[in-house]
């Protein structure tokens, strides 16, 4: 499982990544948190995700389309090097893995 996480740091969705190819993940299940993706990117108009699963952190950003009568979101993988949003910045250097 995965915490899908917006650009201030907050929590969007817990899910289960599919099968990913390249710089593109797949969301298999939303868990929790299906309307605030659905508000964060239709209402908000934003794009911009951190993935957080166990000690890593990827950022992305987010896209959606229909497969069949479902909808379908995945992450776009930003490049390596890419800039990291300063709000997230703040939140990684307060952040302590648990133990």
């Amino acid at each position: 499982m995965v915490r899908i996480i917006d650009d201030n740091g907050e929590e969007l969705a817990l899910a289960t990544l599919g099968d990913g190819e390249d710089q593109l993940l797949t969301i298999e299940r939303v868990i929790r948190g299906k309307g605030r993706l659905l508000q964060y990117y239709f209402a908000k108009g934003r794009r911009v995700v951190h993935v957080e699963a166990g000690e890593f952190f990827l950022t992305g950003t987010i896209v959606t389309t229909w497969l069949g009568a479902e909808r379908l979101w995945m992450i776009k993988l930003a490049q390596p090097g890419s800039e990291i949003l300063p709000a997230y910045r703040r939140r990684m250097a307060q952040w302590r893995p648990a133990s």
